[in-house]
């Protein structure tokens, strides 16, 4: 792919279904780089996928070591930036930039490569990094009592689309100084005094770095596009074409080249049904309303004496329905904190891969798949877009963490798949999308 592509934007949204070809477009664009051009941050999901970068670029690729920056991984990737090195590193890094990395930044001459979208919009945990309190449940406890605490001494301040403002000058408290920072930058909200959350720095994208590229699928149904749409941040929208002899990064008008995609996948996913589905099917509440929330996380921890049914019907499904595939054949997921309940002798810790899995072709080749999810965003993050007037769709947002979990599969490589997806009200949701129903 030619590196003197021309650009309308400094922000180019390379949006096509995995398996296009998305990565090796970028990193053909990288190779034809001159010499001496810009320096690449290339950040990806998975550690893994960093040693695709390494191996298949003709530039100098390094990754921060924490050992090289006296236990911190944080102190290396400053000297990185200083020294001007071509960087690759995971999306948990970006978490991770404050001002004094940011300012590097501004200072040097980068393009940023973002392998798929990160959620830019995060739960504020003040207790796992010094206190090692990671259960989710404690620490929105102890992070309520706090954030009370604050308010009532009049230290912090909440705005009416839920901005915190650090107001008091007294001096503060070690346990609050990564608190205050993120008010001072403008970037904590308190949503109705419940969910304390954190958001990535809005000038991350703001004339920040000489390019940006993001490559991902769907973007317009992802938390960032929601970010993006708080911020006022513009883009571009294109779209990746084999023509024959190599990439082709095309400016999408339309999105004609995703219906095309979708006809082609249709006839290959074969999706279960039958009486196997009954656990995830829609209910009616003791209060009398239709309830669509079966396999959601609520739902699991509430329903502890189904774990063993939910466990059972997987493994009905592997023998009886899937031709009784063998566990290499089998891909499943459930929720982290439920996966050791779940787990059994055909869906093992072995072919589990985390819900949100994306960017990696490690299980290219698997063609039984097991999706015992129903997906909901956190609500509070919905009344967040809204104070700035942006819709936000929890199914299609659901849908695209579906289909970038099942395109792990060998669907991304054009085979067909058998696909037990358990939630009536997921099911659904894709089911739509391959009738054009939601789109």
């Amino acid at each position: 792919m030619d590196s003197n592509f021309a650009f309308n934007n400094h922000i180019r949204i390379l949006s096509s279904s995995p398996g296009s070809g998305k990565t090796n477009a970028m990193l053909e664009w990288i190779n034809d780089l001159p010499e001496g051009h810009s320096s690449i941050l290339f950040v990806t999901p998975f550690l893994t996928e960093i040693q695709r970068v390494i191996e298949n670029t003709n530039k100098n690729f390094k990754q921060p070591n924490s050992e090289l920056g006296g236990g911190r991984k944080k102190i290396h990737l400053k000297q990185l930036l200083l020294d001007g090195e071509n960087i690759c590193t995971t999306h948990a890094m970006l978490q991770l930039f404050d001002e004094s990395i940011l300012s590097i930044i501004r200072s040097m001459d980068y393009i940023l490569i973002l392998d798929e979208v990160v959620s830019c919009i995060y739960k504020y945990n003040q207790y796992e990094e010094h206190y090692g309190i990671t259960d989710n449940q404690e620490v929105n406890s102890i992070t309520k009592r706090d954030v009370k605490t604050l308010l009532d001494k009049g230290i912090i301040s909440v705005a009416a689309d839920y901005q915190v403002s650090w107001v008091s000058e007294e001096e503060t408290l070690f346990k609050y100084s990564n608190m205050k920072s993120l008010a001072d930058e403008k970037r904590l909200f308190l949503i109705n005094e419940s969910l304390l959350c954190w958001m990535l720095p809005e000038s991350l994208f703001q004339g920040m770095f000489e390019q940006v590229f993001i490559l991902t699928f769907q973007f317009r149904w992802s938390l960032m596009k929601g970010f993006f749409d708080f911020y006022g941040i513009k883009y571009d929208t294109y779209h990746v074409e084999n023509n024959g002899n190599g990439y082709e990064i095309v400016e999408s008008h339309d999105l004609n080249h995703e219906l095309e995609w979708i006809e082609c996948i249709k006839p290959l996913i074969n999706i279960v049904g039958g009486k196997i589905n009954k656990i995830g099917s829609y209910y009616m509440s003791i209060r009398g309303v239709l309830t669509k929330t079966a396999l959601s996380k609520n739902w699991f921890r509430n329903n502890e004496g189904l774990y063993k049914k939910v466990s059972n019907n997987s493994i009905n499904y592997i023998r009886n329905i899937a031709a009784n595939s063998s566990n290499s054949d089998v891909i499943w997921t459930c929720f982290l904190e439920h996966q050791s309940q779940l787990k059994n002798s055909r869906t093992t810790l072995s072919n589990w891969i985390p819900l949100n899995s994306r960017a990696t072709n490690e299980f290219g080749e698997r063609s039984t798949l097991i999706y015992n999810v129903n997906l909901f965003l956190n609500p509070f993050y919905f009344q967040l877009f809204l104070k700035k007037g942006i819709e936000f769709s929890e199914s299609q947002w659901a849908l695209s963490s579906l289909l970038q979990w099942i395109l792990r599969s060998r669907l991304r490589n054009a085979e067909s798949i058998d696909l037990f997806i358990p939630s009536k009200r997921m099911r659904t949701i894709l089911c739509d999308f391959l009738n054009l129903k939601l789109f």
